[in-house]
C-alpha cells in the first residue's frame, strides 16, 4: 500500500476526519478516520467489576452493524507531561474522499451513540495538539508503537 497523500479535515478550530489517499494492487482510494477524544474518567467506573464484558458487547456490536472501529492510547510524556490520551472513532474507505469522510462521520456517530451508554465515555473533539503530537510521533518518532486488529471475544 502506498499513501500518495494525507491530512486532517478542520472547520472552526475543530478536527472534523483524517484522510489519506492510497493506491495498492486494486488500484487508488480514499480513507478517512473521524475521532473522539475521550474527556472524562469518572472514579465510579473503577468499581464497575463487569466493565470488560460490556465493553467487549459495545464492540462486538459496532463490528456487526459493519463500523471500523478506532481507539488509540498515547501517553504524552514529552515536551510536557499530558498523561495518557484516549480517542474513540471509525475509519471508512471508499472511491472518493467525500463519500468516504460523509461515511466516517456517520460510522463515529454509532461509535458515540454505543458509548453513550457507558458513564467513563464522555467524550470531545479532539485536541488538535494531541491529534499533531499523535501523526508526528507515529510518522518520525515512534519505536515503540503497539498495532492491534481485530476485536476482543474471551474466547
Amino acid at each position: 500500500m502506498e499513501i500518495l497523500d494525507n491530512g486532517l479535515h478542520i472547520e472552526n478550530g475543530a478536527l472534523q476526519y483524517a484522510w489519506y489517499h492510497l493506491r495498492d494492487e486494486n488500484g487508488e482510494r480514499y480513507r478517512c478516520v473521524a475521532l473522539r477524544e475521550l474527556a472524562a474518567l469518572p472514579v465510579d467506573s473503577a468499581e464497575d467489576y463487569n466493565i470488560l464484558g460490556k465493553q467487549w458487547g459495545a464492540v462486538r456490536g459496532l463490528y456487526n452493524a459493519g463500523v471500523n472501529f478506532i481507539y488509540t492510547a498515547s501517553g504524552i510524556f514529552t515536551p510536557e507531561h499530558i498523561g495518557i490520551v484516549q480517542f474513540y472513532g471509525a475509519a471508512v474507505e471508499a472511491e472518493t474522499r467525500s463519500a468516504a469522510a460523509r461515511q466516517a462521520t456517520e460510522h463515529l456517530a454509532a461509535v458515540q451513540a454505543v458509548l453513550a451508554n457507558f458513564t467513563q465515555s464522555r467524550t470531545c473533539p479532539p485536541d488538535l495538539r494531541w491529534v499533531r503530537w499523535y501523526i508526528d510521533f507515529v510518522t518520525r518518532r515512534s519505536q515503540n508503537v503497539l498495532t492491534l486488529l481485530g476485536y476482543p471475544d474471551p474466547r
